[in-house]
């Protein structure tokens, strides 16, 4: 059955009133990070390790497929704070994976987050402070056996700039599941 197929699915049985099959196990939303600290789950900065920013564990019902999608936003700056062409750089590698793999930007599903990040200093006129806002949406899709599955979402900074950070908010993963 195709994810479309299931979506579809899905409407159809909240339409007719059932939720017979959210509650059967085919669909999952795990928690969202930074509920309890305004929504801020993580900041990056200089001397950052990978950081595993959202988990879900699925019981998958039989073997199938399985898409698993993340939602979040992060906002990127440079703090330099002065007038200067000191740009900073802020390179982060993303992926949606199983268990404790690493993370691969050009794995599937994975994504790179390459900024060069004006200083916030700059104009000194300026009312407003110069930051990026980046959509952390991504999808893969794995093959599983029935029973326990554990899937990350993983960052790893590959280079961060003194006085550049990033700082992710609300970031969560879903399940939808396919049987074979």
């Amino acid at each position: 059955m195709s994810i479309q197929r299931v979506a579809l699915v899905l409407v159809a049985s909240f339409w007719a009133g059932g939720g017979a099959f959210a509650s059967d196990g085919n669909m999952k939303a795990g928690p969202r990070c930074g509920g309890s600290t305004g929504g801020v789950c993580f900041t990056f900065a200089p001397g950052g390790t990978t950081q595993t920013l959202s988990s879900i564990k699925y019981d998958a019902p039989s073997a199938g497929t399985v898409a698993v999608t993340v939602n979040g936003t992060m906002q990127c700056g440079n703090n330099n704070g002065v007038e200067s062409n000191a740009a900073g750089v802020v390179d982060l590698a993303a992926q949606i994976v199983k268990d404790d793999d690493a993370p691969l930007s050009d794995g599937p599903g994975g994504s790179r987050y390459p900024m060069r990040l004006v200083p916030t200093g700059l104009p000194t006129t300026a009312s407003v402070l110069y930051s990026n806002a980046v959509n952390l949406a991504a999808t893969r899709i794995f093959s599983v056996k029935r029973g326990k599955n554990v899937f990350n979402y993983k960052i790893t900074p590959l280079r961060v700039d003194t006085n550049a950070f990033c700082t992710l908010f609300n970031t969560g993963l879903q399940v939808i599941f396919s049987p074979k």
